[in-house]
């Protein structure tokens, strides 16, 4: 169980499907046992520890909410995306060179320096 206000610890915490008693969350949902007052915090504890089978189904509806990919395979789908993209990827033609352009910043600069010293 986790004692906290508004963090984003709550959120890596209940991907752990562990409860988390909250104290005025911002957010709160029926994931969160949310305590107005810190007199409740004693209880809201007890319930969290019971682990109740309507708290453990909000965080597992609210856990595929957050993060629907918790196979383990998350790296292995970014690598495949990546090889994926890598496949079908076609580079960018390069630009002309413009050399009146260049031209110009190199003599700004030049002037620059001069007043610089």
């Amino acid at each position: 169980v986790i004692v906290c206000d508004t963090s984003s610890i709550i959120f890596e915490f209940i991907l752990q499907r562990k409860p988390a008693v909250t104290f005025c969350n911002q957010l709160p949902g029926p994931h969160l046992l949310d305590i107005l007052e810190p007199p409740a915090l004693e209880a809201a504890i007890d319930k969290a520890l019971s682990r109740p089978s309507e708290l453990m189904d909000a965080i597992d509806t609210y856990c595929d909410y957050l993060h629907p990919y918790r196979d383990g395979r998350c790296a292995q789908r970014c690598l495949d995306a990546v090889e994926s993209h890598q496949q079908h990827f076609q580079p960018r033609a390069k630009k002309p060179s413009n050399l009146l352009r260049k031209w110009k910043l190199r003599r700004r600069l030049a002037k620059l320096a001069k007043t610089n010293h």
